[in-house]
């Protein structure tokens, strides 16, 4: 399932009892609501089985507060069909980290 607005991306998909999320650029109300509104159609399959959600984040820039709202909702509502462990992982703020060894 995708979502593609006018700064921002959304793809959702399911791989056994786990929900992956990829979202790229502006953190819109309308991708956040698309998060929010889609999720339920994605894990219909595990007809009531319990649930990972993993959230990849690439390039995702800030929320608006309105977005924000919308996404807490989203996780509380998760939880309520089934998602009983999320992760969330931000790439670009380790892309531009120098490694160095001791």
């Amino acid at each position: 399932m995708r979502f593609k607005g006018f700064r921002s991306e959304l793809t959702l998909s399911l791989e056994g009892n786990i929900v992956w999320a990829t979202f790229r650029g502006a953190a819109s109300t309308e991708l956040m609501s698309f998060f929010a509104n889609s999720v339920e159609e994605v894990i219909a399959p595990l007809n009531g089985e319990f649930w990972a959600l993993i959230c990849i984040s690439d390039d995702l820039e800030a929320a608006t507060p309105e977005a924000e709202v919308i996404l807490v909702d989203a996780i509380r509502m998760n939880q309520n069909l089934g998602c009983r462990v999320s992760c969330y992982v931000f790439l670009q703020h380790f892309l531009d980290i120098k490694w160095t060894v001791p």
